[in-house]
């Protein structure tokens, strides 16, 4: 059988829209899932960083400062969870 004979072109349209969304959606659950992921990873690296024994922590801390000099932010708030210890 042929399927254009029982679908008009508004439900084709329709359908192909349903599965283009549906496609976008499952990307984006993906993407906010690797994301999530890696902070997490970044946060406990963070936690492991704060300990002052850690022979490396001097080159860590200059190479940061290199690349992102640190900015004093006025009223700013830590991420939840930062500054405890773990």
């Amino acid at each position: 059988m042929d399927a254009n004979a029982h679908t008009t072109p508004e439900t084709r349209h329709a359908l192909r829209k349903f599965l283009r969304d549906r496609r976008m959606v499952s990307i984006h659950q993906t993407i906010t899932v690797q994301t999530l992921n890696d902070l997490e990873e970044s946060l406990q690296l963070l936690r492991q960083g704060r300990d002052p024994s850690e022979a490396w922590k001097e080159e860590v801390e200059g190479f940061l400062a290199k690349l992102a000099p640190l900015q004093s932010i006025d009223g700013g708030v830590p991420l939840p969870g930062l500054l405890e210890d773990a």
